[in-house]
């Protein structure tokens, strides 16, 4: 079935998705790409399924946030937004949380995102993730297992958080003749997500709504309350 879709839709379209989504900048146009046959690293993959569950608003991933001097002045931060309520100093004194702007670019429409994130979720509920949805937590994402079990993956998300777990021999080789993504790498992320969620209240993943002003339009939000 992926392979037909890559045919109807043709491999330029599947390649400019590939370079949009920060997994790879020039993806040959073959049709066992579409199956995953082009190499990317975890970060590029974790961070193409953090795009989809924010809305399709683009990431920049990076290893260091900021950098400050020994009296806290910030030399260096990743995040280059105007914040002119911030300062250079990051203290805590009972002010009001600052309100900045997202100039993000919108790479893919929110309702077309959305429809990854459901289908992602539905793994989590009833396909191969399945033994994560234990948690009770609202997840998605997807196992991956590659030719001879050399590589397996799971990446997924919570509504705030995409993680990525990879599991492999740093020179290839198989992992086993019965080893998935669902039975290592799967488990690493729910033991994760266990931690990381324990002390928060489970919260739907996020989806467009329409609203009316002046004309339909449709934007990201998080409802109050998990849907049923």
């Amino acid at each position: 079935m992926t392979v037909r879709l890559a045919d109807h839709l043709g491999m330029p379209m599947i390649s400019e998705y590939a370079k949009r989504f920060g997994i790879n900048d020039d993806m040959p146009l073959f049709l066992s790409f579409s199956l995953g046959a082009s190499e990317t690293t975890l970060l590029k993959l974790t961070n193409a399924y953090a795009m989809l569950v924010n809305g399709g608003k683009e990431i920049t991933p990076t290893f260091i946030d900021r950098i400050q001097d020994r009296r806290g002045k910030t030399i260096f931060k990743h995040d280059n937004r105007t914040c002119p309520d911030c300062g250079d100093l990051i203290r805590w004194q009972g002010q009001f949380t600052p309100d900045i702007p997202d100039t993000r670019s919108q790479i893919q429409d929110p309702r077309t995102a959305y429809q990854m994130v459901s289908i992602l979720e539905g793994v989590v509920q009833r396909g191969t993730g399945r033994s994560i949805a234990e948690l009770g937590y609202p997840l998605a994402g997807k196992t991956g297992t590659t030719n001879e079990s050399k590589d397996n993956w799971f990446v997924g998300f919570s509504p705030d958080l995409a993680v990525g777990v990879f599991v492999g021999f740093d020179d290839p080789r198989s992992l086993g003749k019965r080893e998935t993504g669902a039975s290592s790498a799967a488990p690493v992320f729910k033991e994760f997500m266990k931690e990381a969620l324990k002390d928060t209240p489970p919260h739907s993943l996020p989806y467009p709504a329409r609203h009316k002003t002046g004309h339909d339009q449709c934007r990201y939000r998080r409802p109050c309350s998990p849907r049923r």
